[in-house]
């Protein structure tokens, strides 16, 4: 009797050791969908592509392998991009977003950027005169002395270049603001022959009248020439802003005047 009731026993406790078993096999802690003794991952949610390891970024790179999890990268960079193309990825290019060298760590080349220089050293390559070294140091914010690495002079160089660019268009506006602007020609021709040619001209606020001596036809457009000569000078035209040279002539001033009307009133007599 007592060897039936051990035995009944045991009978019972392999059962409910099995069921305990089967009940294990289907626990699923992370609710991905793989159960716990096929997920690698058991509590964090994956993929079954990666036997329930998670790929965060979708690089198709498990994120326990992947440099740059939260990134989508690049299998050749261990997951990691490279966002600028030069063949290293961004963890190792300390300026991602330019085409650089490896040998520069990820930069152009200008210098060593490990190698360092002071601010001066930087404004002695980079400026050319106490204006832009001033806007050199307006966006360094170093003192003289302080030392920089040449990526930083490099960054200075190219707002240096923009704002000398930048002036250099604006002192040719200027110079065509204070040159003058020719209101009127005038052409007097015999058999299509052009005998004489006469402007009036416009220059802040006086209005000139002028003859053309040699260069020939002359068009509306604006003008270099010296108001105060009254000799024979050379005068430079451009016909639009588009152009970039000037046409040279020789005139001379004739006459001068605040009213326009006076002059064109004279122009009609001469012609």
């Amino acid at each position: 009797m007592k060897r039936i009731i051990c035995i009944s026993i045991l009978i019972f406790i392999s059962a409910c050791q099995f069921n305990n078993n089967q009940n294990q096999k289907k626990i699923d802690s992370d609710e991905d969908g793989i159960i716990d003794s096929n997920d690698n991952c058991p509590d964090t949610f994956g993929l079954e592509e990666f036997y329930g390891c998670p790929d965060t970024d979708e690089d198709g790179i498990i994120d326990s392998e992947d440099d740059c999890p939260e990134e989508f990268g690049l299998e050749d960079y261990n997951g990691c991009p490279d966002s600028d193309g030069d063949e290293i990825s961004d963890l190792d290019d300390q300026c991602p977003n330019e085409f650089g060298y490896k040998k520069y760590n990820g930069c152009p080349d200008f210098g060593s950027q490990t190698q360092k220089l002071t601010v001066q050293g930087c404004l002695e390559i980079i400026a050319i005169n106490s204006d832009e070294k001033n806007e050199a140091l307006k966006i360094l914010n170093y003192e003289l002395n302080d030392l920089i690495s040449y990526r930083i002079c490099e960054i200075a160089r190219d707002y240096i270049t923009s704002v000398r660019q930048l002036n250099t268009e604006m002192d040719e506006l200027n110079r065509q603001i204070e040159g003058g602007y020719i209101e009127t020609v005038r052409r007097f021709e015999r058999k299509n022959i052009l005998i004489s040619q006469h402007l009036i001209v416009s220059k802040k606020g006086v209005y000139y009248l002028m003859e053309v001596l040699a260069g020939g036809e002359c068009t509306m457009g604006t003008m270099k020439f010296d108001e105060n000569s009254t000799i024979v000078q050379d005068v430079w035209v451009r016909e639009s802003p588009d152009e970039e040279r000037y046409k040279g002539f020789k005139m001379k001033i004739i006459d001068k005047s605040n009213n326009f009307t006076s002059l064109n009133n004279k122009l009609d007599r001469l012609f």
